[in-house]
């Protein structure tokens, strides 16, 4: 169906002949003879001056012009009479609750209403394609077959098939480009914000990508594989062009060429080609993807041989919701969680040694409250916070033979030891136990917090 505009006249064409002479009345439609009292209602009005003139609606109907409240409440009447008797035309208008359209009709049957409020309606003949375009340029296109688009006031759409089922959703990043994704909510087809790059991507049964198709300088390329297994990649325009190794594509529409060479750089065609990068074995590599329904950041992950750095994010407030970060040479690693407002609850860190320690966080302060220190012998370290001033409340422990100890038992010595002038202040506290089992905490100078925590096990975790 062509798009036309609207013009902003009324459909008279269809006009029921009418005598207001001698008051008969001439029905047309057989099928709306239920309605004859009521268009002879009409007729006396007209007669008797009470209205100025009068016209057919789209489903030729008389209305009077000249009262807006009896034209309203006609038009209802009359839309939901129709409605129950099966007489509605296929073509009539969808969006009848923005008041009575002024109606265009084309040579070819498509009939285009236009309502107060900007509205543009446009029905095929048969009724069986529509589009409905708001003043704020959302709305949608039903196709023949059943199929629909969904046009967002965002510049946005979503299209679905005739079951209901997503098929693909267009969203438009913060830079301007636009990404479609598929079914599943993986990265379909990308272009520039200008529009002069774009790329189309398909998957294999198990979600890997199988095929990248750009324009200059990405090119075609398709996943191989060869005899012995290992993978390859074809230009399927150039057949002596061959890379080895790994392509993806992140929801940046980023296509990253990772060789198989260790030794060999990686290439980036950032936003599907609309620049060319290269970039060091060393060198940070950003990877970012976004929900497919609200089109927010939630995930961006920073790999280097060194450590790998991640971030996730609520799909809807784009509050960050955890963060993650591992050191690739010991595995030692940080993870976080977040709150719906941002604030962090609670992390987990292990150390080089495997030691590991669970931190809890005040929800409203956002202050340690509370940390658990399960070293790697067995031996744990249980400490406790104020949540205003970050004072230490209690301290419990377990040393590596399984014997319990509480900072409140009788015969426990606590000893603060001072951090060395200029910057004075404490510098260590000992919990000493009644059999001389002790706990160890350092602080950061200047301040009550606690940068590390051991054992006379010999046990340590060095905390940030």
């Amino acid at each position: 169906m062509v798009e036309k505009a609207a013009l902003q006249i009324t459909d008279t064409s269809e006009a029921h002949s009418f005598g207001s002479g001698s008051g008969a009345y001439q029905e047309i439609n057989e099928g709306r003879a239920a309605f004859v009292n009521q268009q002879n209602q009409v007729a006396k009005a007209i007669k008797d001056g009470s209205a100025r003139s009068f016209v057919t609606d789209q489903l030729g109907k008389v209305v009077l012009v000249g009262n807006d409240l009896e034209l309203k409440r006609s038009a209802k009447a009359h839309a939901r009479g129709a409605e129950s008797k099966g007489v509605k035309e296929p073509n009539a208008p969808h969006e009848t609750d923005r008041g009575r359209p002024s109606t265009h009709k084309d040579k070819d049957g498509t009939r285009t209403y236009t309502y107060k409020d900007g509205t543009v309606e446009t029905v095929s003949r048969d009724g069986k394609e529509r589009d409905v375009l708001h003043k704020d340029g959302s709305g949608y296109h039903q196709y023949p077959d059943g199929r629909k688009l969904i046009r967002h006031d965002s510049d946005t759409r979503d299209a679905y098939d005739p079951d209901g089922n997503i098929e693909w959703r267009q969203r438009t990043r913060r830079n301007g480009d636009d990404a479609y994704t598929d079914e599943k909510g993986r990265l379909k087809e990308y272009a520039d914000r200008n529009r002069e790059h774009s790329a189309r991507f398909t998957y294999d049964s198990k979600g890997s990508l199988e095929s990248v198709s750009g324009d200059p300088p990405v090119g075609k390329w398709t996943r191989e594989k060869r005899p012995d297994g290992t993978t390859y990649w074809q230009n399927t325009e150039d057949r002596k062009q061959q890379f080895d190794g790994e392509m993806t594509v992140d929801g940046d529409g980023n296509i990253v060429q990772t060789p198989r060479n260790p030794a060999a750089d990686i290439r980036i065609f950032k936003h599907a080609g609309a620049s060319v990068e290269t970039a060091k074995r060393t060198d940070p590599i950003e990877r970012r993807e976004y929900d497919a329904e609200t089109g927010k950041l939630i995930s961006s992950t920073e790999t280097s041989p060194q450590e790998t750095r991640s971030r996730k994010f609520d799909a809807h407030t784009g509050k960050l919701a955890s963060s993650r970060v591992v050191n690739n040479a010991d595995g030692s690693s940080e993870e976080s969680e977040y709150d719906k407002n941002g604030t962090r609850t609670n992390m987990t860190r292990i150390d080089r040694q495997q030691n590991k320690e669970e931190i809890i966080y005040d929800p409203v302060s956002g202050n340690e409250v509370a940390t658990d220190i399960k070293f790697k012998d067995g031996s744990n370290v249980h400490v406790e916070f104020d949540a205003k001033n970050g004072n230490i409340t209690d301290v419990r422990a377990k040393d590596k033979d399984g014997n319990t100890y509480k900072a409140a038992d009788a015969g426990t010595v606590v000893t603060d030891v001072p951090r060395p002038q200029p910057l004075g202040g404490i510098g260590e506290r000992v919990i000493k136990f009644p059999n001389g089992f002790t706990v160890h905490l350092d602080y950061a100078p200047s301040s009550l917090h606690v940068t590390g925590i051991w054992n006379s096990d010999l046990n340590h975790i060095t905390r940030q």
